[in-house]
């Protein structure tokens, strides 16, 4: 065999050696620079706990371990969301009773979203469906016991997507790009694929699949297809042309499945030739819902869900169609030259059913608005309510409910609280609005016997009746507070959002303003301090650290945003001229005055730490403090902390430990605050450990799943429908079982999510609970405290109008009266900050007695991409103090969305403690060139102010379980960094030999 030449032999090995030597020298320098995200995405070293002399024996089982391997956890899991789905999914409608079926039917399953189902949504609410245990809606129908006409399922399954795409001139069906890529074409193929089998449909009940997805990243497709179709939230022709078909060629009945988390026109199946005998809203079922669908088609459990937003009939005049999309200020940039948008939210507090029951109010004929009202859901019996007894004394109401099953069917029944009052001449005044309806309270009740009966009592405080005034001056010369305004405020026992059981009026007597001479309850059960057993105080928590604290009220945050909706151009919907001030759309314009100047003054290139009025180094400022930081040692650690108040003076004993000077300390705490991507980072001098903390709105989603198995649970709008409290707290703690079971130990999870349905059209719909804040609040809350009472803290997020996807990331000013803010889209977070509880277990003294304690249970909060106003949320000191922290009582961290563009110096002074980032550009850069400012005083009390927050949540978490009071402890290193040493020298050695049997091959032939 001839030998190869010098100059081929160079040509292979040298381009080999090369590339060999250049992941030789990468690798480390890249696992370096990426070693936080790479040990969340791949795994820590084994954490290893030094007892403290003398604890070896205590019993530092600080959280239940329920199972022992991930595969139980998930299995469990799966079950749970069954039964969330069985509760979940709703009964739109059932004419001639088509449903149910009964087992061994023969039906005809129809529809692309019987092929390819939406199992949840797109981008961190992604679901794997690959796994076995995933039901689809296949599986479902066999398991139920329907015959399944083979004929027709073949050719459902191996049907061709349609593929419709935009009219001209129109938005994009295909929007976004990698995991937030959304597509929104029109799937469903003309019926014409079935002729072969047309003659299959005869007798069959025809089933069809509607499905529509949407996810994070893009709003949904609002306007039309080259099909004729108005929107991607409504039947395409194909879909009603199959109904149709299956009608014409003897399908006995129809039933439509709903498998959208966004709510659809359905008008066109209510009557006419496309009509559904029956519609079963499925919305996003998660791993195993497909399975409680199947039971509830054929009775194996009877329907109880109710929807959690109002089915309108056309879209295109929903108040809010005009004000989402795309929106730019000609003269507002950010991030150097990009152009900055906005939204208003010109409807105000008439969102949802609050529109369209005041529209009815107002003279508007309902039934040409509405197809489904809010809290509308079908069931295979009949209830009755009536309230037996009404009381109102002690500043509360409390309404017991008899609810009849006068059906012939076992089944659970919902009891809704709404109040409404006359919009009057005082409203008009103070520019107040009263929607017609509002939600107030509601219980789910148990399975109810044929002819039996539930007894219900439900309590709310009479405040909870009080509107938002944002335009008074109060006493003390603060502006906007709530207010019971004297008069007779009708109370109804609600079938659904229009439709009443009964009602009882109650009446105030009397004006009353909830200032800070008259703080609400509301506000003093966020601020007080809450005892060992639950028990709420009349003393606030702050006087812990101030002896003349006292309790604050609700007023204004957001006085800048309430100015700029009461100025020319903006049209504010309102019950003083409702015909004449319905919503404008939004045009190009120049955002005028101070606006301009506080948009330029809060930007990522705009904020000066040293000179700002509102944040920076000066007297005046909302966060100066020229107070000396000292460094002492005093050999705490953070352990010693558990169970330890919030405002314990140990803190400052603890966080005396952090030396600012260190240039160790300094790179620990630009780690913990600025690279808090799935984790938070480790603080050596105060003994913090590191943590894991993932995503996942339907518990920990498929992209963080990195070698775990976690159960895909319901979307977020399918678990409120449930209106069931206990199950929703079931969810919660479902998902802190996964996170403490097997090797998954992670302490901290990104969800729930809590933003609006301000707009059916809104992405991220499927992982918001509802247009209506009380509802939201109150399942969010439940939610939060299953999983906290199990040590896993919930991130409730995207604080706050964060209710769109367009722009979301593009420093949009979203604009809103106050009053808006607090009724509508601030109140699910505030219940949530208010009334959802934890449980902690600590070692209570120096024998190692364990101890337990309830707590507050959000400790973590989610900042938004998004301006309040113009001011960045993630930097916006009266939305992150001024309400969360003051007004709310909220004690824990604040991390931000993904890498906002925001100044991180106006961020951690305005209450937001750490960034949700994950990549730096480059190299790491040091502390000074994360912050501006981290020598003088002020900065270092705010940083060490945010380790506190930060600590405070993690020491009580599941992270310190375990782990005694003055423990130390150490990971090993990770072994994704011992494999990445293996790979870079394996890299370096086949780079030096081939360099070496070149320069060998080289000299060998020159000496020939």
């Amino acid at each position: 065999m001839a030998k190869m030449s010098k100059k081929k032999f160079t040509k292979i090995f040298l381009p080999i050696s090369s590339v060999a030597l250049a992941f030789a020298i990468a690798v480390p320098v890249l696992s370096n620079m990426y070693s936080t995200t790479l040990d969340t995405a791949l795994g820590q070293g084994k954490l290893h706990v030094i007892a403290a002399e003398g604890s070896e024996n205590w019993d530092t089982d600080y959280v239940e371990q329920k199972y022992t391997s991930e595969a139980d956890a998930r299995a469990a899991g799966e079950a749970l969301t069954k039964k969330i789905a069985d509760e979940g999914i709703v009964l739109l409608k059932n004419d001639n009773n088509a449903l149910p079926l009964s087992k061994g039917d023969k039906v005809a399953p129809v529809g692309y979203a019987y092929k390819e189902p939406v199992y949840g949504g797109s981008g961190s609410g992604n679901v794997d469906t690959s796994k076995p245990s995933i039901i689809t809606p296949q599986k479902a129908l066999a398991n139920a016991g329907l015959s399944v006409v083979g004929s027709i399922e073949k050719i459902t399954l191996n049907q061709q997507a349609a593929d419709i795409a935009e009219a001209a001139g129109t938005l994009p069906a295909i929007a976004g790009s990698g995991m937030f890529k959304n597509d929104f074409r029109l799937k469903a193929a003309e019926p014409s694929i079935y002729n072969s089998a047309k003659a299959d449909f005869n007798g069959a009940a025809a089933i069809i699949f509607i499905g529509r997805g949407g996810g994070e990243g893009n709003d949904i497709k609002r306007d039309g297809y080259t099909d004729g179709t108005r929107h991607y939230l409504t039947l395409s022709q194909n879909e009603k042309d199959t109904i149709e078909y299956a009608r014409n060629n003897g399908a006995s009945k129809v039933i439509a499945i709903i498998n959208s988390s966004n709510v659809m026109e359905l008008d066109c199946l209510m009557s006419g030739k496309y009509a559904a005998d029956a519609i079963l809203w499925v919305g996003g079922p998660g791993s195993t819902g497909f399975e409680a669908m199947g039971d509830i088609l054929v009775n194996n459990v009877n329907p109880s869900g109710k929807t959690a937003d109002i089915y309108a009939k056309d879209f295109f005049n929903d108040p809010t169609y005009v004000n989402i999309g795309n929106f730019e200020y000609s003269n507002a940039k950010y991030d150097g030259e990009k152009t900055a948008h906005y939204v208003e939210y010109e409807e105000g507090i008439y969102v949802g059913y609050k529109y369209y029951e005041t529209a009815a109010a107002e003279g508007e004929n309902y039934n040409d608005l509405v197809t489904f009202p809010f809290g509308h859901g079908l069931s295979y019996t009949t209830f009755d309510q009536k309230i037996t007894k009404f009381n109102t004394s002690g500043g509360k109401i409390s309404v017991t409910v008899e609810v009849k099953n006068t059906g012939n069917v076992a089944g659970k029944d919902v009891v809704q609280i709404y109040w409404g009052a006359d919009y009057t001449d005082f409203d008009k005044t103070n520019k107040i609005e009263r929607s017609a309806k509002n939600l107030v309270e509601f219980a789910k009740t148990g399975v109810i016997e044929p002819g039996k009966t539930e007894t219900v009592t439900v309590e709310f405080n009479t405040e909870d009746l009080a509107s938002y005034c944002y335009t008074r001056t109060n006493p003390d010369g603060t502006v906007g507070c709530y207010v019971l305004e004297k008069g007779d405020y009708d109370i109804f026992l609600g079938k659904n959002s229009h439709d009443s059981y009964d009602s009882k009026v109650f009446a105030q007597g009397s004006t009353v303003w909830f200032d800070n001479t008259n703080p609400r309850q509301s506000e003093k059960d966020g601020q007080a301090i809450l005892e060992a057993d639950g028990t709420l105080t009349n003393t606030p928590a702050k006087v812990q650290v101030s002896a003349d604290a006292e309790f604050v009220a609700a007023t204004n945050k957001f006085q800048e945003s309430s100015d700029y909706m009461n100025e020319s151009g903006v049209t504010m919907l309102t019950r003083a001229d409702w015909k004449n001030t319905k919503p404008t759309a939004g045009t190009v314009k120049a955002l005028e005055g101070k606006y301009l100047a506080t948009f330029n003054a809060n930007k990522k290139d705009g904020f000066n730490a040293e000179t700002d009025a509102n944040l920076g180094n000066v007297a005046s400022s909302k966060v100066y403090n020229n107070d000396a930081i000292k460094f002492a040692n005093s050999g705490y650690d953070l352990s010693q902390m558990r169970g330890k108040d919030y405002y314990d003076e140990e803190w400052d004993v603890l966080l005396d430990q952090i030396d600012f000077s260190n240039a160790d300390v300094q790179e620990e705490l630009r780690d913990l605050l600025f690279y808090g991507a799935y984790n938070t980072a480790k603080l050596t001098s105060i003994g913090k450990i590191s943590t894991k903390d993932y995503d996942g709105p339907q518990g920990f989603s498929s992209f963080m799943d990195f070698g775990h198995d976690w159960c895909a649970y319901c979307s977020e709008v399918v678990v409120s429908s449930t209106w069931n409290i206990e199950l929703v707290e079931e969810y919660g703690a479902a998902v802190a079982d996964e996170a403490i079971a097997g090797t998954s130990k992670i302490a901290g999870w990104y969800a729930p999510a809590m933003n609006i349905h301000r707009s059916p059209f809104a992405g991220r719909n499927f992982e918001y609970y509802s247009e209506d804040g009380v509802l939201a609040g109150k399942i969010a809350a439940s939610v939060i405290t299953g999983a906290a009472k199990k040590g896993c803290y919930a991130y409730m997020k995207h604080f706050a109008l964060n209710d769109q996807e367009t722009n979301r990331t593009d420093s949009i000013c979203t604009w809103a009266t106050e009053q808006a803010m607090r009724e509508v889209y601030l109140r699910p977070f505030e219940l949530v900050a208010k009334y959802s509880r934890g449980q902690v277990s600590y070692t209570a003294d120096a024998q190692g007695t364990k101890a337990s304690k309830i707590t507050k249970g959000c400790t973590a909060v989610m900042s938004s991409f998004n301006c309040v106003g113009a001011t960045m949320a993630s930097s916006n000191y009266g939305l992150l103090t001024g309400v969360l922290r003051d007004e709310w009582g909220f004690q824990g961290a604040v991390i931000t969305d993904f890498g906002p563009v925001v100044n991180y110096d106006a961020m951690i002074r305005s209450g937001n403690d750490f960034l949700l980032n994950a990549n730096w550009g480059g190299a790491k850069p040091a502390l000074d060139q994360v912050f501006a400012d981290t020598t003088s005083n002020t900065a270092k009390h705010v940083m060490r102010e945010a380790v506190k927050n930060i600590s405070y949540t993690v020491v009580n978490s599941l992270a310190y379980d375990e782990i005694a009071p003055g423990s130390t402890s150490y990971r090993d290193v990770s072994p994704w960094k011992i494999w990445f040493g293996i790979l870079t020298g394996v890299f370096a050695a086949c780079a030096l030999t081939g360099f070496c049997l070149i320069i060998i091959k080289n000299v060998k032939k020159n000496e020939d």
